[in-house]
């Protein structure tokens, strides 16, 4: 671990995908992003599971004194973050137990496999999906269990108020409008995590300020937009945790079966706005490469004045992760929960010592990460050639 005694701490932002249960892969890369000492998060985005690991985060990195009232240094906050997302995904667990969630399951040797598409439970419910909605619910309407872990773990009041610690935005998609919305720090309480994790076929919509709000992976999974525009002067580098792998592998079939094309379908979907946001900000990139400083777009009043090169990271998912498929992210066994954050830890681990073809944060502060282009520009233009294997993020499997 380098610490900040022999290093200058590099100042990051951090954009944390969701993804129900399987956001405990990026519990797992924050628990050991946490743990090097070089690192300043300084602003935190995510939307859905990610939303609830980057609040638990920020509100832990913002505390400046204990329950005895001693002050905290860096590394005993950065200690305590971590042990609140402990918490947080214990309470995640426990809640799941308490409420019989259907979706809990681990291998045994009947079904090995940590994917549970294709299982009676998950054909069921997902037929019954098809039928009836939230709001035809007998009982009226209900409060998301995942209400209780935030509590637990959070004093939304406080976070509110502190003016330590990372920056903070949480994203929802507005019902109306169709468009995203990032709450800031200063004003998230609990109907705004609960929005931006509202998925509309099991949760009715989450009322804010006289608008309707589903889950924010649909516009924005994660929002890059608040850590570019309102941080750009703090950092450059911007990382981004990644969930839900991105393209297929080349060899691959198509997907065949009713829950691979279902499990592609989310995927695609919920990837579909960070392709788009990276793309933009790439084309902003080269366009400043090539722009020279004191060309008239880049003075007062041009389109480029005031822009900075944005130099994106990305930490891809664990290959594992495409073989869990779609069912497995309501799967709230603490089993599964833990092995997703080992993923994670390895992943980060690598990220760290520079193994992924991304270079890792060896690159942050000098340039983006060298497979963004691959993974993110090439294969979604008209005229790509397939797409290596070897790149980091790729599908491996089509969810078998």
């Amino acid at each position: 671990m380098t610490t900040a005694n022999n290093a200058k701490k590099r100042k990051i932002t951090l954009a944390l995908q969701g993804g129900g249960a399987h956001s405990a892969y990026v519990w797992g890369v924050v628990d050991r992003l946490l743990q090097q000492d070089d690192l300043d998060i300084v602003a935190v985005s995510g939307t859905s599971g990610g939303a609830m690991i980057a609040a638990v985060l920020a509100y832990g990195l913002s505390l400046e004194r204990d329950a005895g009232g001693r002050r905290l240094d860096d590394t005993t906050r950065r200690a305590h973050a971590r042990e609140l997302l402990d918490k947080f995904w214990h309470r995640v667990a426990e809640i799941g137990d308490a409420y019989l969630n259907p979706y809990r399951f681990t291998p045994n040797p009947f079904h090995r496999s940590w994917n549970i598409d294709g299982m009676p439970v998950p054909i069921a419910l997902n037929a019954l999906s098809l039928v009836t909605s939230p709001y035809q619910s007998w009982g009226g309407p209900r409060q998301n269990p995942i209400a209780q872990a935030i509590a637990d773990c959070i004093d939304l009041d406080a976070l509110n108020r502190s003016t330590t610690g990372p920056a903070l935005y949480v994203c929802a998609t507005n019902v109306r409008t169709s468009q995203p919305k990032a709450f800031g720090k200063a004003e998230i309480q609990l109907p705004h995590l609960l929005a931006s994790a509202c998925l509309p076929t099991v949760d009715r919509a989450v009322s804010i300020d006289g608008e309707y709000y589903w889950d924010g992976g649909y516009v924005a999974d994660p929002a890059l937009a608040p850590l570019v525009e309102h941080h750009k002067q703090d950092t450059r580098d911007l990382v981004i945790v990644g969930v839900n792998p991105i393209v297929m592998q080349k060899s691959a079939v198509p997907p065949d079966t009713a829950w691979e094309i279902i499990d592609r379908i989310n995927e695609i979907t919920f990837n579909a706005s960070l392709i788009s946001e990276i793309k933009r900000i790439h084309q902003v990139n080269e366009l400043l490469r090539q722009v020279p400083a004191d060309a008239r777009a880049r003075q007062a009043g041009g389109k480029l004045h005031g822009k900075d090169e944005i130099l994106l990271h990305y930490i891809p998912p664990h290959a594992d992760m495409a073989g869990f498929g779609v069912a497995s992210k309501s799967n709230t066994a603490l089993p599964f929960l833990r092995h997703l954050k080992e993923l994670g830890r390895n992943v980060a681990e690598k990220w760290l010592s520079g193994e992924t073809d991304g270079g890792g944060a060896a690159r942050l502060g000098v340039s983006s990460d060298a497979n963004l282009e691959q993974l993110f520009i090439d294969p979604h233009r008209p005229d790509a050639p397939p797409l290596p294997d070897a790149v980091q993020g790729v599908h491996t499997a089509p969810g078998s």
